[in-house]
């Protein structure tokens, strides 16, 4: 029988032999775990890139991961019974899908928003995407933690089944409007950033949510709109199929006033005006022309967005008027 004083010296040596093992478990993945963070960074051209987003997402996780991996080694070397063993890397692997899925959302997150601010995925990145996608990987992240528990599934997504046609005939204002916000990010009529105009209300799109859109108007107010209105009325997209707009100015002039003057005067105004955008086509037309009480002409030109609608005019009107009245041009009058 072996002395109490040997039993020790056998534990301390299996304690400093399992923390020798955890150490250089945990170096060796702590080793690979900087050279694709490395990796990461050096591909990392600009914030708004994959590996980017990657690096940013993936610095803490894969920490945690290694320290995973290195007490799930250590484990196995101790002198634990069947069933704390058992345990033990229950909740390892719990830790390591529950850990997984949360990165894998955030990654995926982060990817879908490079992208989208490249417009290439073929749906709008708004806050219901991100729902939608956020639960679809959380529900696979649940499945994989029932499947690992040995929960069957089956059933519950049968009474699921049931429980959601009951909520859906209960529900069915606020469905529509989660389906036609579905319809919106896939068709892609709009996006966030948008200027936008939906019957009488006007402003650029701040979000696009799972039962409405938010709109922020000139006067700084949001109005909230839900996503079957945007789907069932007429909409305008001042920003599509580009931000380039034409917009259009009426000249009211005494009907003896020679067009030609007028015409001059106006090419002259708007290209010295601040707004209209030069490298585009300036155009005085005779619409509607010589009227029973005066003279109306139209001029056109482009803005670099209908924002800059408004002010480019104001600018061109000063200029013209000026410009009008310095050549004796008489303005119609009221009878």
């Amino acid at each position: 029988m072996a002395a109490p004083w040997e039993n020790e010296v056998v534990h301390s040596q299996e304690l400093i032999r399992n923390l020798f093992l955890f150490a250089g478990v945990f170096g060796v993945l702590l080793v690979v775990r900087n050279l694709l963070l490395r990796y990461l960074r050096r591909q990392a051209t600009s914030f708004e890139t994959v590996p980017h987003v990657a690096f940013d997402r993936l610095r803490i996780p894969t920490f945690l991961w290694c320290l995973a991996g290195a007490l799930d080694a250590a484990v196995r070397l101790l002198d634990l019974t069947p069933h704390q063993e058992q345990l033990a890397h229950l909740w390892i692997v719990l830790f390591l899908i529950a850990s997984f899925t949360m990165v894998g959302s955030a990654l995926l997150l982060g990817i879908i928003e490079v992208y989208g601010s490249r417009k290439k995925v073929p749906f709008a990145v708004a806050g219901l995407s991100r729902t939608i996608i956020q639960i679809l990987v959380f529900s696979l992240g649940a499945l994989s933690i029932l499947h690992y528990l040995g929960i069957p599934v089956t059933p519950m997504l049968a009474t699921l089944g049931v429980g959601g046609l009951a909520v859906a005939l209960a529900l069915q204002d606020t469905l529509a409007n989660f389906f036609a916000g579905v319809h919106i990010l896939i068709e892609g009529p709009i996006s966030v950033g948008n200027q936008i105009k939906v019957e009488e209300w006007e402003g650029v799109v701040t979000d696009i949510g799972w039962r409405t859109t938010r709109l922020l108007n000139g006067s700084n107010s949001m109005i909230v709109i839900p996503n079957k209105k945007i789907v069932s009325e007429t909409l305008t997209n001042f920003d599509m199929p580009e931000l380039r707009v034409t917009t259009e100015l009426a000249i009211y002039v005494d009907r003896d006033t020679d067009p030609q003057l007028v015409r001059t005067l106006a090419l002259k105004a708007t290209q010295d005006a601040d707004g209209p955008l030069k490298d585009f086509a300036i155009v005085v037309l005779m619409d509607p022309g010589v009227t029973q009480t005066h003279l109306q002409m139209k001029l056109i030109f482009s803005v670099k967005s209908h924002n800059d609608a408004g002010l480019a005019k104001s600018n061109v009107n000063y200029l013209l008027n000026a410009a009008l009245r310095a050549n004796g041009v008489k303005f119609p009058r009221a009878n």
